[in-house]
C-alpha cells in the first residue's frame, strides 16, 4: 500500500513537471524568441576594439604665464559592429577619442582661467575576436558630427587572414517608429570573458540624417 502511494505521488510530480514545461513553452514571449534568434545569428558581429590613446593639451588665455600640461596616454576599449567582410567596423568616435571630452573646457590655474584644447592620436589599435585573437587595425575615417568612426583590420596581418568576419548586412534593414520593440546586441567586458549579450528595449528617439 505504501509502495502504491509513493508510485502515485511520483506519477503526479512527473505530470506536474511536464505540464509546467508545456505551459512555459506555450507562453513564451515572441520577443524573447526573436532576441535569441538574433543573438545566435549575429553575436559575432559585435566585437571589442582596444587601443592606446595619446592625448596632447594646449592652454589658451594666459600669455603672461603659459600653462604646460603633460601629454597623457590611456587605454580605451569600445564596442564596434562589423559592417564589412573586409574587416570594416563602425563605432562611436567619442569612445576612442577622449580629447573631445576636454576640448573647450575652462579651468582655473595659478595663472588664472585658461581654456583647454586637446588632440588625440590612437595607436596600437586591435579588434578582439570572439575567440580572443587580437587583429591589428587602424582608423580609416572619422565623422565628428555623427560621432562615428570607421576602423578596418589590416589585411596583411596573419590574424586577419585567419579570422572569420561576420558582417551585418546594412541593406537588410527595416523602418522603425517610436516605441517599437528592438533587440540590442552587446558583449560583456574582459571581466566576464567578453561573452555575447542581448538587451530588449524600445525605440525612444529617431534622428534623421543631417
Amino acid at each position: 500500500m505504501k509502495r502504491e502511494a509513493l508510485i502515485q505521488l511520483g506519477t503526479m510530480a512527473l505530470s506536474l513537471a511536464v505540464s509546467s514545461l508545456t505551459l512555459s513553452a506555450a507562453s513564451e514571449d515572441p520577443s524573447i524568441a526573436a532576441a535569441r534568434k538574433i543573438l545566435a545569428a549575429h553575436q559575432d558581429s559585435v566585437l571589442w576594439i582596444s587601443g592606446v590613446c595619446k592625448v596632447s593639451f594646449t592652454a589658451e588665455g594666459s600669455a603672461d604665464q603659459p600653462v604646460s600640461i603633460q601629454d597623457q596616454e590611456r587605454k580605451v576599449e569600445v564596442l564596434g559592429t562589423v559592417i564589412g567582410t573586409n574587416g570594416l567596423l563602425v563605432t562611436a568616435l567619442s569612445g576612442i577619442d577622449p580629447a573631445r571630452e576636454v576640448s573647450g573646457r575652462e579651468v582655473t590655474t595659478a595663472a588664472g582661467r585658461v581654456r583647454l584644447e586637446a588632440s588625440s592620436v590612437l595607436k596600437e589599435v586591435e579588434i578582439i575576436m570572439p575567440d580572443g585573437v587580437e587583429v591589428p587595425a587602424e582608423v580609416v575615417m572619422k565623422d565628428m558630427d555623427l560621432d562615428l568612426a570607421l576602423l578596418q583590420a589590416k589585411p596583411d596581418s596573419k590574424e586577419f587572414a585567419e579570422a572569420m568576419n561576420k558582417a551585418v548586412d546594412l541593406k537588410d534593414s527595416a523602418k522603425v517608429a517610436i516605441a517599437d520593440e528592438v533587440v540590442s546586441l552587446n558583449r560583456a567586458d574582459e571581466v566576464l570573458n567578453r561573452q555575447p549579450a542581448v538587451l530588449n528595449g524600445q525605440v525612444n528617439v529617431l534622428v534623421k540624417k543631417p
